[in-house]
């Protein structure tokens, strides 16, 4: 933990980092951060649309026997546009799932109970044989690519609309009207017109179809702990226009990812080789998975391991979220022993309604000089929060002194203090194997990842942290093979702005982090998210030499002049040269405008996160 100091000193400007730089990892320009094509030719982000079909007179035939569709010249006519509510699309779904969707997913999924039953076709098709599981098992007859779920009740309101039900199966027979779908009922013979909106493919129903969630969370999905070998899903990147396949190919090493891409046309999926070389064509993402979970996979491509189970999502401590109440009785607080202590008083572990909970305990002189109503305030501020990346505030106790602040229990303590111990257990970096090289590049890529998802989740609600710091980061699970999940915590300092508002002007003389911050912080005491991310970069750098204090040694008075003459922490040995250029130093620039979002550097680690994943993709022949 390095040393406080409350007299800021003068800043200056320092002049640009104009060092070559890879453009692939670039932070600030305005093209895509990265394009995770290694080396294959570059693809649209959606393919060009199907050209229309002509739409047959009666629902298709099983598919092993379909023929061509009829090449009609007249269609029915496209029902009159309507403006009511039944046009709405279903609600937006959790974090676990995907926030955006093109036109495959409009609405994914990840929390699917039910199975879809699948059409007859040939050759194979996927059972489930416990929903609730996501196992998968081949079996004979193959999925139907055009088979679409309802998602929401429809009513016709003229004759060429068709009245469905949530659940209803339908078969889509031509999408040529951009709001409205032609279909036929799969269980009844009607057909006709429905609003896209209320329709998915059933393939988005799959409890291994995550939707357009990051590399980071596909991977924690997939290695969450106690699940199989096998486990799988499969999400959307909407960037580029692919789906990446996520699977455990073991217990102990990082997951493999298999980009797939859309075809010419919506005409099927197809997974390529290094050299952008198709390898092997499906007719859906139904189809590719019952095609790699058999024992034996048919054919001469081959992935890492079959697929056997669809990864649940995060398992949340959804008891938090329950428990979550402004104020509670000390009385319920049962102390069990201190894990921590600081300036501002101690942290214990302690048992509440038979759940385990971190209390921070405030001295009395410091809630007084925090001023009471202004701290309740904050506390209340924060218990509305909710991110899987930012440590829950469950309630206080602030009927008396000293005030408890009661937030979720994370059981691996510090980030810092998890990196000292990391550190204490790894080779000296010259006799480190390039398979641990990379592992350490991927567990740094995913932490760094974590904390900008976090912290730009606080910028989106309008709080600086002014704290940020890996003491001030908190360590849960570890996966099994090694990456953790953390969360940005310790809002002790941290205030909320009003909408509009760009900067906070601190008032008081608290005793402050010096080496965390940045220096107009110290010019005028002015806080805003682009000092914030300055003490993300100082993170990553405690993140890339595994815990060491930064500038060590030095007092705020020699920090901030060495900092105005251009001093820069040294890269660490861990760190590759493309993260420090690109991302390290552009946290650190003298100039706030330089600085990068937190929502671009979190796409900048996840990609990382990417290209490490699927750079050790192996897809073989035999």
């Amino acid at each position: 933990m390095g040393h406080k100091h409350s007299h800021p000193e003068k800043d200056n400007k320092k002049e640009g980092n104009n060092n070559k730089h890879r453009a692939a990892f670039y932070v600030d320009n305005d093209d895509p951060i990265f394009q995770p094509n290694f080396g294959m030719t570059a693809r649209p982000k959606m393919p060009p649309s199907a050209p229309p079909i002509a739409v047959p007179d009666k629902p298709p035939p099983p598919r092993s026997s379909a023929p061509p569709p009829p090449n009609f010249d007249n269609r029915p006519p496209i029902p009159p546009r309507r403006s009511d509510s039944t046009l709405s699309p279903p609600p937006v779904p959790s974090h676990n799932s995907s926030k955006t969707s093109n036109g495959f997913s409009r609405h994914p999924s990840a929390t699917s109970t039910k199975s879809v039953p699948n059409v007859p076709c040939t050759p194979r098709a996927i059972s489930k044989s416990n929903s609730h599981s996501g196992s998968v098992h081949c079996m004979h007859g193959a999925p139907d690519d055009k088979l679409l779920v309802v998602e929401s009740r429809f009513l016709a309101q003229t004759p060429q609309e068709i009245s469905v039900e949530e659940g209803d199966l339908l078969y889509l027979l031509s999408q040529s009207n951009s709001e409205w779908w032609y279909v036929s009922s799969k269980t009844r013979q009607f057909k006709g017109f429905v609003p896209k909106s209320h329709v998915v493919f059933a393939e988005v129903k799959e409890p291994w179809f995550a939707g357009n969630i990051s590399s980071i969370l596909a991977e924690q999905r997939v290695m969450q702990p106690g699940l199989p070998i096998g486990t799988f899903l499969i999400r959307e990147n909407i960037k580029t226009g692919t789906f990446v396949l996520t699977v455990r190919s073991s217990n102990h090493d990082s997951p493999r990812a298999y980009v797939i891409h859309r075809r010419p046309n919506n005409d099927g999926f197809d997974i390529r080789d290094r050299h952008d070389q198709v390898v092997i064509t499906f007719g859906s993402l139904l189809q590719l998975v019952n095609h790699f979970s058999c024992e034996k996979v048919p054919g001469e491509v081959q992935i890492c391991t079959k697929l056997t189970k669809a990864a649940p999502p995060l398992a949340e401590p959804t008891e938090y979220v329950t428990m979550r109440k402004w104020q509670v009785n000390r009385s319920e607080v049962k102390r069990v022993q201190e894990i921590g202590r600081g300036q501002f008083g101690e942290v214990y572990l302690a048992k509440w309604r038979g759940v385990d909970v971190a209390v921070k305990s405030l001295k009395p002189n410091h809630t007084e000089q925090l001023a009471n109503n202004q701290f309740l305030e904050e506390a209340k501020t924060l218990t509305k929060l909710a991110h899987q990346n930012v440590i829950c505030l469950l309630a206080v106790c602030a009927t008396d002194k000293p005030f408890l602040i009661i937030t979720e229990f994370m059981k691996n303590g510090s980030l810092l203090s998890w990196l000292q111990s990391l550190a204490k257990k790894l080779q000296p970096i010259p006799l480190m194997s390039e398979e641990t090289s990379m592992k350490n590049v991927l567990v740094g890529a995913s932490i760094s990842a974590q904390v900008a998802s976090g912290m730009d989740y606080l910028a989106a609600n309008q709080i600086v942290h002014r704290d940020l710091a890996a003491r001030n980061v908190l360590v849960g699970e570890v996966s099994s093979n090694g990456v953790p999940r953390v969360k940005v915590a310790d809002f002790g300092l941290a205030r909320k702005f009003d909408i509009g508002d760009e900067n906070y002007v601190m008032k008081t003389d608290n005793l402050l982090p010096w080496k965390w911050m940045a220096p107009e912080s110290f010019d005028e005491q002015i806080f805003n998210t682009k000092t914030d991310v300055w003490s993300y970069g100082i993170l990553l750098w405690e993140i890339g030499t595994l815990g060491k204090t930064p500038y060590r040694g030095w007092d705020s008075e020699g920090t901030l002049e060495h900092l105005a003459n251009g001093y820069v922490l040294p890269k660490p040995e861990l760190v590759p040269d493309y993260v420090y250029e690109d991302a390290f130093q552009k946290c650190v620039s003298l100039n706030p405008q330089d600085r990068p979002t937190f929502d671009r550097l979190f796409k900048y680690f996840d990609d990382i996160n990417f290209d490490s994943l699927t750079v050790r993709r192996s897809t073989s022949r035999h």
